[in-house]
């Protein structure tokens, strides 16, 4: 076994594997990629090249990532650094202000202003750091910069509406940053609320309940009736247990910037979440191309503290320029070495061009606008003509009669911040193929929620733009049979419906259930279920050959011998073909 940084030039790879580095050129070459003897590869491709030799690969962390090897450090278990993602309409801030409330301990009663973009609360006695700031966007930005800070997502599913477009990319780039999933069903006070549903939406996306076999924690939770709230608390820190969450604590800190910004009176103030290691004021740091010597420590509630610990959120002062989200930080000696820090990754982020075989897809660049115009729109950026001809000719095949891909923009040369405005006023992703991409230019793209995503190969392009617009296609509704009962009793109801006594012939059926009532072969109502009885006592479901009370959402006249048959809608995803 070989042991390869994240990022690796072509000789050092030729080194390691104890090959001629033409050898390894030509085996980039086969694969689509032209570098040459001193351009960079990331870890997957560099791994991918050594397999094809016999070897096998394993990741080291270089000293310039993170600082976590000084004599006498030791690990010790940190808080889980939790992420609540989801549709933008499904509660995700309700139940972020819902969480807050539960932390008695901070004698806040949920008042805790937020000065930075990250909190911690305490349950039973143990630390839980969420952060704000990291949403979709976010994500991307953030594994750009190779830094992947979540340990678990908090998936945010409405009761009543169940998986959106949106709810889909949050599982995507979840997945993508190595998190695990608990899946946070809201609403469920809703009176349409359908957990079945939500849970069979979840499976087709091979997150299969526990309940069902399946290794994914469901958590139904109400933020407005404050339930559930403590056993989703707990889940994330029994995933935390499982996941053994470590972290080196006698060490120099080393971590990720997560905000930065100029303050009055305080000049270059940056959040930062702490990796690894103990960060105390009169520290030396350099975070991406800004150094500086901390002056101040606050935390999430605004108050001064003197030093933090790993997966702690805190905002620090002293730096003399501002650093990048996603940025990485780490505490040096002198000034001298933060100096030549912060240079070396100006120079690495500047000269140097990563190749890799596995890219980020243009699935990133599909939002809401994208779905509602079943069009893709691209600003693409070549190496030469002849590649700009190639995409064009390509792309113009893909698509059909309900979703297509438009062209904004074809040019040659690399991406420039006219290229930026333009992907911003048409709601397109910028493809950056065989050309560079400059750092600044990124981050900019990342806080205007601009997508760029960058292919050698355009064989990964077009299949990256066939999964995007596979994501513009509507869902497809499939009814799935439920229950088949018969009307033997039709009782006096209220304003809210009518109420019918049933034998059940043949499945479950569940209070929430969608509804048809048949009168020999028409269809005289449908609806759903709003209560279900049996013997004077509400029940969620009952199963064949059982005879229980039913109330009816509709206007309709059921008689006796009328067939009741339930039934559900999934959706299910389709395909380009």
């Amino acid at each position: 076994m070989i042991q390869i940084p994240a990022i690796i030039s072509v000789k050092d790879l030729a080194d390691k594997l104890n090959l001629p580095v033409t050898k390894v050129i030509g085996l980039l070459m086969k694969n689509g990629i032209n570098a040459t003897i001193n351009e960079s590869l990331d870890f997957e491709t560099a791994a991918i090249i050594a397999e094809e030799f016999g070897q096998e690969a394993e990741k080291i962390i270089t000293k310039s990532q993170l600082q976590i090897t000084d004599s006498g450090a030791t690990q010790q278990t940190r808080p889980p650094i939790v992420t609540i993602m989801g549709h933008v309409d499904h509660g995700k801030t309700t139940l972020l202000d819902a969480i807050r409330q539960t932390d008695v301990a901070s004698g806040e009663s949920g008042g805790i202003t937020q000065h930075i973009g990250a909190y911690q609360i305490e349950h039973k006695n143990r630390l839980i750091t969420f952060l704000d700031t990291p949403g979709h966007s976010a994500f991307s930005a953030l594994r750009q910069h190779g830094a992947n800070i979540t340990d678990i997502v908090v998936l945010v599913i409405a009761a009543n509406e169940g998986i959106k477009a949106q709810t889909v990319e949050a599982i995507d780039h979840a997945r993508q940053a190595g998190a695990s999933i608990i899946v946070a069903i809201t609403k469920i006070d809703l009176p349409d609320a359908n957990l079945d549903r939500i849970k069979q939406q979840l499976a087709e996306l091979d997150l299969v309940p526990e309940e069902w076999g399946g290794k994914t924690i469901i958590a139904p939770v109400s933020a407005k009736q404050k339930t559930g709230l403590n056993e989703l608390l707990e889940m994330i820190l029994l995933v935390a247990d499982l996941k053994d969450l470590k972290a080196f604590r006698q060490t120099k800190a080393a971590g990720v910037v997560i905000e930065a910004k100029i303050e009055s009176g305080l000049g270059s103030v940056a959040t930062v979440l702490i990796q690894n290691g103990e960060l105390k004021i009169g520290d030396i740091i350099v975070a991406g191309t800004a150094s500086g010597k901390i002056r101040t420590i606050t935390n999430f509630k605004n108050q001064k503290i003197e030093q933090a610990n790993p997966s702690d959120p805190v905002r620090i002062a002293g730096l003399k320029t501002t650093p990048n989200f996603g940025d990485p930080f780490l505490v040096v000696e002198n000034d001298k070495e933060a100096k030549n820090q912060a240079e070396k990754f100006r120079h690495e982020q500047i000269e140097t061009k990563v190749y890799s075989l596995s890219q980020s897809g243009l699935s990133e660049g599909v939002n809401e606008i994208a779905i509602e115009q079943k069009q893709l729109n691209l600003v693409i950026k070549t190496d030469v003509k002849g590649s700009s001809e190639a995409i064009q000719h390509v792309l113009s095949d893909l698509g059909n009669q309900e979703v297509s891909v438009k062209i904004t923009l074809l040019e040659v040369g690399p991406v420039t911040d006219s290229d930026l405005a333009m992907a911003k006023a048409t709601n397109s992703t910028i493809v950056a193929f065989r050309v560079p991409v400059n750092p600044a230019l990124r981050s900019e793209a990342g806080k205007q929620k601009v997508v760029i995503s960058r292919y050698d190969v355009i064989y990964d392009l077009v299949s990256d733009a066939r999964e995007a617009l596979s994501k513009l296609l509507p869902p497809e509704e499939v009814e799935i049979p439920l229950s088949r009962s018969k009307v033997l009793a039709v009782y006096k109801g209220d304003k809210r419906g009518k109420v019918i006594g049933v034998q059940i012939d043949d499945g479950l059926l569940s209070k929430g259930n969608l509804y048809r009532l048949r009168r020999g072969e028409k269809e005289i109502a449908a609806g759903s279920i709003l209560n279900l009885r049996r013997e004077k006592l509400e029940i969620e479901s009952a199963k064949a050959g059982q005879q229980i009370g039913v109330l009816l959402i509709n206007d309709a006249n059921p008689m006796v011998d009328d067939v009741l048959e339930t039934y559900k809608i999934e959706l299910r995803k389709r395909s380009l073909s």
